[in-house]
């Protein structure tokens, strides 16, 4: 055979002329069915919001208060830039600064606010309590810096801290989270939480959850008048009525 090739190009030409070729002649005739648009809507994550602000804003996530001792604040706010807390003998009970503000003044906080939930806590006299915070049952904490946390009010030029607290959907019916260590430190804590189910009442959908942390730590120390113990309870009650009324209650 002189020409081995083009006989071989000509078998596969035929094999394909055997067999149909799909085109778009094809759907000539048949139904087409057009699908209604979908629009997908999503809540943006919170480091997203983040890289869109202007302003200096920093959060401590629970991962990292899970991973420190949940002690005082000064275990938590370790690796924030900018914040600066120094206890008093160990407890929960400090200085906190934001940027070098409240460095002056003794312990307390003079221009910096604290928050739940974005709810301002303190006493009649302007303070806050920080033995009142149970990091237990704190989800994460934003830091708000300078003129940032001027959203909160005009009292607040040193910055503010905002803790988030969880609530009845992030937690399970029972938790336990015991520590220990060296110069008689403990730390326990006990929590519950519950998203009960939805029931109309005057034909309103009603939603309840629950969250109930409860704390008991302290230590010892390794120098003199630096024992501690503290006693924390925590009650955190959300209702929504419908899609326009929610009411949320804290008890500490």
């Amino acid at each position: 055979m002189r020409y081995p090739c083009l006989k071989l190009v000509g078998v596969i030409f035929s094999l394909f002329l055997g067999f149909p070729i799909p085109t778009a002649m094809g759907l000539e005739g048949e139904s087409v069915q057009e699908l209604e648009p979908v629009v997908v809507i999503g809540q943006s994550s919170w480091s997203e919001q983040i890289r869109r602000e202007a302003s200096s804003i920093s959060r401590v996530p629970q991962t990292d208060i899970q991973q420190s001792r949940t002690y005082n604040l000064e275990d938590v706010f370790q690796s924030t830039p900018g914040v600066f807390f120094q206890t008093r003998s160990g407890a929960n009970d400090g200085k906190l600064s934001i940027r070098g503000t409240n460095l002056a003044s003794n312990f307390n906080t003079w221009g910096v606010t604290l928050l739940i939930n974005g709810v301002p806590m303190g006493t009649s006299d302007g303070f806050s309590n920080f033995e009142a915070i149970d990091l237990q049952a704190v989800q994460g904490i934003e830091v708000y810096k300078g003129a940032a946390a001027l959203r909160f009010g005009g009292n607040t030029m040193g910055g503010a801290i905002n803790f988030l607290m969880r609530d009845g959907s992030q937690l399970p019916l029972l938790k336990a989270n015991i520590q220990g260590g060296s110069f008689g430190f403990y730390n326990v804590n006990l929590s519950s939480g519950k998203l009960f189910e939805p029931v109309t009442l005057w034909g309103e959908q009603v939603r309840a959850e629950y969250a109930i942390s409860g704390t008991a730590n302290g230590q010892h120390g390794f120098r003199t008048n630096s024992q501690h113990d503290a006693l924390r309870l925590l009650t955190n009650v959300g209702v929504e009525i419908g899609a326009d009324h929610y009411v949320r209650l804290f008890v500490a």
